[in-house]
């Protein structure tokens, strides 16, 4: 009877005496309906201006409806009217708060808005309103870690633990959040409650064996670690780090048979060395010990098999890692032969060329991957500085304002990279004798980054080789050296300086903090040889020219010196 009332009602018939309050409730509840249920196709269908037309029509009949409220403020949200979709949101709560979803929205509305303080405040009240939602306190955990609550975090997550029967993930989160606040001794209390959850994971005995061994705490730390290699025997990582506990209590016959046993490869296939080189490998950072068993299995699987991809990269980068380019060089290349595609194995390979000492290799391996990469910035770097080292000062200088041009469109805010690079054209132009040039150059360097001690050094070596601006040049060697101190060619530059300025004590000082630094070229032994020389100190300078001819024994002008008779 009451549907058909409101149906005739719907068609303007006068309502009966008595009943006019009720049937207009009803029809205005029905008109809400209807205007939501269009609203929410225009919004399907991205129409939301639309939507909100009909979604604030809506609205006029039913103003304290929480479903209409949360339907506008999504739709605010999509035209990008933050301010409106918060409003709305909050309405959403304050109309249903016994309703999880508006206020699980509202604080997914805060996420999006970039508002992570205000989702945290939103799920606070959410665990207060449903103490026994724990998928509720899941997120409000997980939120405290995006907001750096980890405390809070901590705190949540402590609570759980007595809630949940999901304590194994939860002593997971718990471990991450101890080891991110250093705190050792409840990282040792969730790794005991991950090994009473899950006490065949030999993964959590390992870990609390190796904080153990950390502790010096030896004897518990090798009988957790004897039960985690139990637990997986083929774990090599755990035999590593058991095997130092074994010499840390004395027992190096032990620890020689765990190595031995870590090694025991005979019969395994070179798939299988890999695989068990693998975690190491992933270790190997952090622990020398396993970088070192990681290299002898992968050495050995590439015994079987040349041309085993996996083994050559991890091996390739081992022995960059460890600063044995002329080893890695090679392995890398070859590795970046059966998978072309991979930038960063190019770029590592060039790299190790060039750090090996083989500048115009890495050149040609750098433009070989950029047939494949063109226009890469690391690779028309690592080809420009193998040109330079290699002495085709022309095609480098292409490589560098290539380089320069490409550096400026993607990245303009790279001030210290572009200074390096417009600084290396600068000494590239200097040895073309290209004064001008390279004068010009060098000041474009230092107005990009004043600090570029490169820049500073070569362009003040380059004007006391001249013989000019030495009051210019004496300033920047100096302040090389009080950038980048302990360095032995910046003391040499300033040093060289003072000599051309004919402050020879100050020269001699220099040249011999150059000496003391280690690493003395034969154009630094040469320079003390000059500066004791113009000293009238012709027998002492002898040894230093003798020096500097028996590094650079072509070079006919230090014979010279070095015969010439006493003044």
């Amino acid at each position: 009877m009451r549907v058909a009332l409101v149906a005739l009602l719907l068609f303007g018939l006068v309502p009966l005496p008595g009943a006019a309050q009720v049937v207009s409730s009803e029809a205005a509840e029905v008109r809400a309906q209807q205007l939501l249920v269009r609203g929410l196709t225009r919004a399907y269908l991205d129409d939301h201006e639309e939507a909100l037309i009909l979604f604030t029509e809506a609205l006029r009949y039913e103003p304290q409806q929480a479903s209409l409220l949360s339907a506008a403020a999504r739709s605010y949200e999509a035209v990008g009217d933050a301010t409106n979709a918060r409003f709305y949101a909050a309405q959403a709560v304050e109309q249903a708060p016994d309703a999880r979803f508006y206020q699980e929205e509202l604080a997914q509305l805060h996420l999006r808005l970039g508002e992570t303080d205000e989702a945290v405040a939103t799920y606070r009240q959410l665990v207060d309103r449903f103490p026994d939602a724990l998928d509720v306190r899941f997120e409000l955990a997980r939120l405290q870690i995006l907001s750096g609550a980890y405390e809070e975090a901590v705190t949540t997550y402590e609570d759980l633990l007595t809630r949940t029967a999901e304590v194994e993930a939860v002593y997971v989160q718990l471990l991450q959040l101890y080891a991110r606040l250093g705190d050792d001794g409840r990282t040792e209390a969730a790794l005991r409650g991950l090994i009473e959850a899950a006490p065949d994971a030999a993964e959590y005995h390992r870990m609390l064996g190796d904080l153990l061994r950390q502790r010096s705490a030896y004897e518990e730390a090798a009988s957790t670690l004897e039960e985690a290699l139990r637990l997986a025997p083929a774990d090599v990582a755990t035999a590593l780090v058991l095997g130092d506990v074994y010499e840390a209590l004395g027992d190096s016959t032990r620890a020689a048979a765990l190595l031995d046993q870590t090694l025991d490869t005979e019969g395994a296939s070179a798939d299988a060395l890999v695989a068990r080189a693998t975690p190491l490998y992933a270790r190997s950072e952090i622990d020398p010990a396993a970088a070192d068993v990681a290299a002898r299995l992968l050495e050995q699987a590439l015994n079987q098999d040349p041309a085993q991809t996996e083994a050559l990269l991890m091996l390739g980068d081992l022995r960059y890692r460890a600063e044995q380019y002329e080893e890695a060089a090679p392995l890398l290349y070859q590795a970046v032969q059966a998978n072309p595609r991979d930038l960063q194995i190019w770029t590592q390979a060039a790299a190790a060329y060039l750090q090996s000492g083989a500048p115009l290799r890495a050149a040609d391996v750098a433009d070989e991957a950029l047939l494949l990469f063109p226009g890469q910035f690391s690779l028309l770097r690592l080809a420009a500085y193998g040109l330079m080292d290699g002495y085709r000062s022309d095609a480098a200088l292409r490589r560098f304002e290539e380089a320069l041009a490409v550096l400026r469109e993607e990245a303009p805010g790279q001030t210290t990279e572009a200074s390096d690079l417009v600084a290396s054209m600068a000494m590239l132009h200097s040895r073309k004798q290209n004064t001008t040039a390279s004068d010009s150059l060098y000041a474009e360097a230092l107005a990009l980054d004043p600090e570029n001690v490169l820049a500073l050094n070569n362009f003040a070596y380059s004007l006391a080789g001249r013989g000019e601006r030495l009051d210019e040049a004496l300033d920047m060697a100096q302040r090389a050296v009080d950038l980048n101190p302990g360095t032995a060619s910046f003391y040499d530059t300033l040093g060289w300086v003072h000599y051309q300025r004919g402050t020879l004590e100050e020269a001699e000082q220099w040249i011999r903090e150059a000496l003391d630094a280690g690493g003395a070229s034969a154009l630094v032994y040469e320079h003390m040889g000059d500066v004791l020389h113009r000293q009238g100190r012709t027998d002492e300078a002898r040894p230093y020219w003798q020096q500097a001819l028996d590094l650079n024994p072509d070079n006919a002008a230090l014979r010279a010196k070095i015969e010439q008779p006493p003044e």
